[in-house]
Parts: structure tokens; C-alpha cells; sequence
């Protein structure tokens, strides 16, 4: 991957993240922690594809794809929990 696009990858990561954390703050609402975990993972990926391509982990696992692959079950557990939110709303609406 081109460093430029890394670079852009782990801008609108950390927006991501930024912006997530101030509102699970602001609402108190475990579901954040979930979107949190998930944009933390990826901007550590990316900033370590950009700072250290060559770090790896066992079995010679490049680290940042360690990091992308633990952002998967974050992602999940995210995606859930937002179906979840969505399905109670619409529930609500019907009434």
C-alpha cells in the first residue's frame, strides 16, 4: 500500500476514534467502546505500517496486520450492537 494512502487510512482513523470517544463520553453508552477498540486497532495498524513496516510478530506475522486482524472482532461486536440499536428503534417507532 502506498504510504500516501496509509497516511490518509490512518488520518480518518483517528477522526474516527476522536470522534467516537468524545461521544461515548458525552452519552455514557457502552456501545462506543466497541467503535473505540475497533478505530484504536486500525490507527495503531496503520501508524505501525508507516513507523515500523518490518516489526512482526510470531511466526513472522507483519505487526500491523496483527493489529488489522484483532480490529475485525471489534468491528463485529460494532456492527452487532449497531443492528441491535437500529432493530430497538425501528421497534419503538411501530410501537
Amino acid at each position: 500500500m502506498p504510504s500516501m494512502l496509509t497516511g490518509l487510512l490512518l488520518a480518518v482513523f483517528v477522526v474516527h476514534l476522536a470522534a467516537f470517544a468524545v461521544l461515548g463520553l458525552r452519552r455514557r453508552q457502552a456501545y462506543y467502546i466497541a467503535l473505540v477498540v475497533t478505530f484504536s486497532l486500525l490507527s495503531a495498524s496503520m501508524a505501525m505500517r508507516l513507523a515500523a513496516p518490518e516489526s512482526t510478530v510470531g511466526h513472522g506475522v507483519p505487526l500491523h496486520d496483527a493489529l488489522r486482524m484483532l480490529a475485525w472482532p471489534a468491528a463485529t461486536v460494532s456492527i452487532g450492537w449497531t443492528l441491535l440499536r437500529v432493530r430497538a428503534r425501528v421497534a419503538a417507532r411501530r410501537g
